[in-house]
């Protein structure tokens, strides 16, 4: 089944982390002189009213905060200089594409990172016409990501509802044969009311040319209050086990052992799964990357993470990605 070798390449990717060694839990600091990914929200909207959005049913449709420019370029400036980043996501919590300046974005990123960094964006893909396509690969985009979640329509109205299926799905058509799997990739999140489908959804995009992605539900921790009606019963097997046991000895990968999460107004938040804004490390607005990075919060926040104690932060503690027991015990010096 899909789902299953879903989970098994998951917890391979576990097994192969290198959190234990990029950290210093006696210190409670990082040994990396910056993050490895970075999310950066460059405006606060989205056009959808999807199900698994904590956003939907709020006032988020229109366009509220856009990143002042300066600012943007303050932040990729200061990523400019960090040895340890790999990937930038020009995306957090909303749709990116509703920046009508994102291909410049992609340019004034590019024109300043490593060739090695990897620059894309997370889609719904309903305003990734042909042409915006271009732009944005010819700015220097690495590739797209485009959340579908369904291959019929009837069930994409149930789970993206809002969003017009007949040309997204036009558009996911048409880049795919553009780009091919090394730039496209379709992601389906594992619902109640879509997960008959994945193996036909795996089966369709994959003979397009595309490659594919599928994501277990989570409750944004704590921000969906529909979670326990929309996640599937998926059951225990074998590879929830093996999930479970990669899992065991690590922190959760949320956190900012090597990622960060930029919002459209400055403030870095500890976790992408911080819908309501609820544990910020700093604003960059007012403080440099580095001093987040290296500052208390930031120590505080991994400190917690690492011991297992959720119970410090109402984020980590509603949760329903947090683990068990994530790490070895270890006591901070002063």
């Amino acid at each position: 089944m899909v789902i299953n070798r879903h989970r098994l390449l998951r917890a391979a990717g576990l097994f192969k982390r290198k959190i234990l060694t990029d950290y210093n839990p006696k210190t409670g600091r990082s040994l990396l002189d910056g993050p490895r990914g970075v999310q950066i929200q460059t405006i606060d909207a989205c056009n959808g009213s999807c199900a698994c959005c904590p956003k939907t049913g709020r006032s988020h449709k229109q366009p509220k905060d856009s990143m002042d420019e300066h600012l943007y370029i303050k932040v990729i400036d200061e990523l400019s200089r960090i040895q340890s980043l790999k990937t930038v996501a020009l995306m957090l919590q909303n749709e990116p594409l509703m920046d009508e300046s994102l291909a410049e974005r992609v340019r004034q990123a590019r024109t300043r990172l490593r060739k090695s960094v990897r620059i894309y964006i997370v889609t719904n893909g309903m305003l990734l016409s042909p042409s915006v396509a271009k732009d944005l690969f010819g700015a220097g985009l690495s590739h797209v990501e485009i959340s579908l979640d369904a291959l019929t329509e009837a069930t994409f109205k149930r789970v993206r509802a809002g969003l017009d299926y007949d040309l997204i799905m036009e558009n996911t058509r048409a880049l795919v044969a553009r780009t091919g799997p090394r730039k496209t990739i379709v992601r389906f999140l594992i619902q109640k009311d879509n997960a008959h489908e994945q193996k036909a959804f795996n089966t369709y995009w994959v003979q397009k040319g595309a490659r594919v992605m599928f994501q277990d539900m989570t409750n944004r921790a704590g921000a969906l209050s529909r979670y326990p009606s929309l996640c599937p019963d998926l059951g225990p097997d074998l590879f929830a086990r093996i999930e479970k046991i990669a899992r065991r000895g690590l922190p959760c990968v949320s956190g900012p052992f090597d990622r960060l999460n930029v919002l459209s107004d400055g403030r870095v938040l500890a976790c992408c799964q911080d819908w309501r804004s609820d544990f910020m490390l700093g604003d960059i607005s007012r403080q440099s990357l580095a001093e987040i990075w290296t500052g208390e919060p930031a120590a505080v926040c991994r400190d917690m993470l690492w011991h297992g104690q959720f119970e410090k932060s109402t984020l980590c503690a509603a949760c329903s990605m947090r683990l068990e027991y994530p790490g070895k015990r270890a006591h901070r010096k002063p």
